[in-house]
This record gives structure tokens, C-alpha cells and sequence, in this order.
């Protein structure tokens, strides 16, 4: 048997596949759906489907919803992918988390919360443009960086260097 149940049942279902080659249902007639339900409901062994329906939310009674379940299974079976689980970022440090939202708020002081993190992926594209806005903000609280905090700093040096620049002027032409 295979590892998981994914493998299993695509492993059965193509070694199903030379055996229905050119098989032909005998008498293969159109059955009223109400009888098939009916059956389903009157043998125990069926109450599994009936169980499958209930954990999808889904009606067995009704007809478009057996389509939507086997979407739903065709669609879990058939995605091409890589197993285990869905990759991790690697979270910066603190020190580098704090220079790069400085370089974003110098930019722009205004910005805030999600915005702050939106321009951050487009400054460093390479760093955060795969990352969740919500996970970045989860890095801000967890390394304890405030954006408020880091406003305030971008604008008091920003301050500095218009006063420095100012007394550079006056001094230039007195």
C-alpha cells in the first residue's frame, strides 16, 4: 500500500483502467435519481457517503451536490504539486526588519500598518513580495518594532536635516 491515500486511490484508479478498456454497461438504461437516493438511504453500508456529505456541508439528496463533491475530490487528487507542508519564510532579524521599514517611511512618513508593508515588498521585492501582509505585521509585534515609533524617528532625523540645512543656508549667506 501506498504512503498516503492520495497515491492509493490514483494507484487504483489506473490499475482500474485496462480492465474497464472497452467495457460497455449491459442494458445501461437512465435510473431516476429519487431511486438511487432511496437506496442509499435504505442500506446501512452506504451511511459512510451519507457521513461524507454531512462533513461537507453537502445534501446527498440533491444532485448538483454529488458533482460538487466529486470537484471537490477530482480537484484534491489531481493537483499536481510538491507534498509536505507549504514552504516558510525566513523572517528577517530585528535589526534588518527595523532598516528596511525605515528606508520605506523615509520615503513616505505617512504610511501605515498594511500600506507600510505593501512598500516594503515593492522596495525589497526579493525579501517580502511572497509574504502575507499580516505575517510582516506579526514580525513588527513579535520583535517588538513599533511603526508608530519608527515614524517618529524617520521624522525627527528628517527634522535634523532640515534644520541643518536651514542653518547651512543662512550661514552661507551671511
Amino acid at each position: 500500500m501506498s504512503a498516503n491515500y492520495k497515491t492509493y486511490i490514483l494507484e487504483f484508479l489506473e490499475s482500474m483502467q485496462p480492465l474497464l478498456d472497452g467495457y460497455v454497461e449491459p442494458n445501461c438504461e437512465s435510473i431516476d435519481f429519487g431511486k438511487i437516493v432511496a437506496k442509499i438511504d435504505e442500506l446501512e453500508m452506504n451511511q459512510p457517503i451519507v457521513k461524507l456529505f454531512a462533513r461537507a456541508g453537502l445534501d446527498y439528496r440533491c444532485p448538483n451536490a454529488w458533482l460538487t463533491l466529486v470537484g471537490f475530490i477530482a480537484e484534491v487528487l489531481l493537483i499536481e504539486g510538491t507534498p509536505g507542508r507549504p514552504a516558510q519564510w525566513k523572517r528577517p532579524s530585528k535589526k534588518v526588519l527595523s532598516r528596511d521599514l525605515e528606508l520605506c517611511l523615509q520615503a513616505n512618513h505617512r504610511l501605515s500598518g498594511i500600506r507600510t508593508v505593501g512598500k516594503m515588498k515593492q522596495k525589497f521585492p526579493k525579501k517580502y513580495a511572497d509574504i502575507p501582509a499580516s505575517t510582516v505585521l506579526r514580525w513588527f509585534g513579535e520583535s517588538e518594532i513599533s511603526i508608530k515609533e519608527a515614524k517618529d524617528k524617520v521624522k525627527g532625523v528628517t527634522r535634523a536635516k532640515k534644520v541643518r540645512r536651514n542653518a547651512a543656508r543662512i550661514s552661507a549667506k551671511a
